[in-house]
């Protein structure tokens, strides 16, 4: 394949996605919550709601965050529900505005974002704290105030009995913890009823109290946990309120005028989802097969590297009875082109087991503490990236290294992700340097975000009844899109050179020898811990359970010593299947806080004191707070 063929074909890729985000970034922004801790929590929380004569309410919040002890954040995000379905065909609009943040205790800087996320869901972003300051107690008080209209609703006037009501969510369940809830609410001749529910969407839970007090409503609620949705609801006297209707818009992906396209349109969307599948289909012609050495057995490298290369034909892959010469995270590079998880959970192991490093039980049930042991024994490049990273504990900033004695205590999801992370970056820049791929694999963007890409294309303009009238913008970019995510998809591993593939033909071969072979098959010296020794090629080749219990009655009568890398529970399947899936828990990253719409918004038209009666999450509005 000529340069020319793959320069053209990732800049058709990269022309691709280029338009599709542009596009999509046209049709509306995506929603960046901000990231919460998942530790954090609210010890109070007042809130007092004041609806207006003209119809308006102004709304004056208390809250004590708890950010916990040396947090390093900066503040907190008060999201607000702006946009929220009414029926099938409105939306209800909630406008902010006279935005005004106090604090005796920290920055009370506030940043609005307005009109945050896409669709019907939307919400007003209120970003309060400095970057430049951090908060270094483990609380800070804000009181936020703010204005909305658009918050009341009525029942029919028509009737004897119609009257106007204040229906109001006022914590989705994305809020943290909260304790010590108190609300109040005043309008205009006084609260006639109340409502409030706390609890799981759409449950009707009642509050701890909920009562009309000289005229005021007066709710509380002494703990709500995550994930709960408290909701409240005010009675108010027909014709009190000068505008008790909400503002009510067509549905945002309601299209304002009709379009048809033109056969031009159809012709070129065709067109160009045709030039994407001739050069994907140029691409694998060439690209799609590895380069080998043609005369001699699979796994053989030629005297002097020399010999004749051509494609491979794929021919049968002999069995191997030891694994080649290179380290885990290379095999893994080698196979499929990427470095995981397990390469990284793989390279532990194997350093253990050289007795560069010990592993044992740590305080709770699912943690692992590794300690260094020898860091002499650490040889190849990333093997000393990931030590460094995992063992460094700031040494790195004093020019220092970890030094034999450290211990890190692994369990949790995040602990060694930088390290996973550097590790990749060292393997891929090994191999690059040593031929082993005529291009070396990229990351598993171009393998996955095509394809995720085009299924969000496509979804939206299915829910937003588009699919008929905007069919050429589809095709136009899904068609290319879907092509490049195959071919990325089928080249994700790369192309291997000849030396490389002889390579990967050695670890198939081991592979096949792991993946097979049984308890009395096992070729092996009396005494030598052949367990330990691969055990580190059975975790990268998926199969560390099969070898667990394959080696298993050989060390129970004694013929492969017990490791000795591990110091706990005799070594079993299940104490091996807790130590691994502690490694690769800690080297994935720290789970993302749920970036979808505010949870319990948008049931819609409902009355809190008519038909079925109120619940949690019934009521417009809505909202949020995590820190940053």
């Amino acid at each position: 394949m000529t340069s020319r063929q793959v320069s053209l074909f990732r800049n058709l890729w990269r022309l691709v996605l280029a338009t599709a985000l542009v596009v999509l970034g046209l049709l509306g922004p995506t929603s960046t919550p901000a990231s919460a801790a998942s530790r954090d929590s609210v010890d109070s929380w007042d809130f007092v709601l004041a609806v207006q004569p003209d119809g308006s309410m102004r709304v004056t919040e208390t809250l004590v965050y708890r950010f916990g002890q040396n947090s390093g954040r900066h503040g907190i995000v008060r999201e607000l529900v702006t946009r929220e379905p009414w029926d099938d065909n409105q939306d209800a609009v909630f406008t902010i505005s006279n935005v005004q943040v106090s604090s005796p205790n920290a920055s009370s800087h506030v940043t609005v974002t307005r009109n945050v996320g896409t669709g019907r869901n939307r919400t007003d972003s209120l970003r309060i704290g400095s970057a430049d300051r951090t908060v270094t107690a483990p609380t800070a008080t804000y009181t936020i105030s703010y204005v909305v209209r658009g918050a009341l609703r009525s029942s029919p006037f028509s009737t004897p009995n119609g009257y106007a009501e204040l229906y109001w969510d006022l914590l989705s369940g994305e809020a943290p913890e909260t304790r010590n809830i108190s609300v109040q609410v005043t309008v205009p001749g006084g609260v006639k009823d109340v409502g409030c529910w706390s609890g799981a969407v759409k449950e009707s839970v009642p509050c701890a109290k909920a009562e009309v007090v000289g005229g005021k409503g007066v709710y509380s609620v002494p703990h709500r946990p995550a994930g709960d949705i408290l909701t409240v609801a005010a009675k108010i006297t027909q014709g009190a309120v000068a505008n008790p209707e909400p503002d009510l818009q067509p549905r945002a992906e309601a299209s304002p005028a009709d379009y048809v396209p033109g056969p031009s349109a159809g012709l070129g969307a065709v067109a160009t989802t045709s030039l994407a599948g001739l050069v994907g289909w140029s691409v694998l012609r060439r690209k799609g097969r590895d380069l080998r050495f043609l005369d001699v057995p699979p796994g053989v490298v030629p005297s002097g590297g020399g010999g004749r290369v051509g494609l491979s034909n794929n021919p049968e892959i002999p069995v191997a009875f030891s694994p080649p010469r290179i380290s885990v995270a290379e095999a893994g590079l080698l196979v499929d082109g990427q470095v995981d998880v397990r390469e990284t959970t793989a390279t532990l192991v194997d350093l253990a087991v050289r007795g560069a490093l010990q592993m044992e039980e740590g305080p709770s049930r699912g943690t692992l503490l590794v300690t260094l042991v020898d860091p002499g024994l650490v040889r190849a490049p990333h093997e000393a990236v990931l030590v460094d990273s995992l063992f460094s504990s700031g040494l790195r900033r004093r020019g220092l290294r970890p030094q034999a004695g450290q211990g890190v205590l692994l369990g949790r999801a995040g602990d060694m992700e930088q390290a996973h992370r550097e590790l990749v970056a060292s393997v891929t820049s090994q191999v690059a340097g040593r031929g082993w791929f005529t291009d070396v694999p990229r990351t598993r963007l171009m393998a996955s975000g095509g394809g995720t890409l085009g299924v969000f294309v496509f979804l939206w303009l299915m829910l937003s009844g588009g699919v008929l009238t905007w069919w050429p913008l589809l095709l136009a970019i899904a068609g290319p899109l879907l092509v490049a995510w195959l071919v990325s998809k089928r080249l994700r591993r790369g192309q291997r050179s000849a030396i490389g593939r002889a390579l990967t033909d050695q670890i198939e071969g081991f592979e096949k020898y792991l993946t097979t072979a049984e308890t009395e098959q096992l070729r092996f010296e009396e005494g030598e811990d052949i367990f330990s020794r691969y055990l580190p090629w059975a975790i990268i080749f998926g199969v560390a359970e099969r070898w667990t219990k394959v080696c298993e009655p050989l060390i129970e009568a004694g013929q492969i010593p017990q490791p000795m890398w591990y110091h706990g529970s005799y070594m079993d399947w299940y104490v091996m299947n807790s130590i691994l899936d502690s490694l690769n828990r800690t080297a994935l990253p720290t789970p993302p806080p749920s970036t979808g719409g505010l949870s319990g918004t948008g049931f819609g038209s409902g009355s809190a004191f008519g038909g079925g009666g109120g619940f949690s999450g019934g009521g417009g509005g809505g909202g949020s707070v995590s820190s940053w």
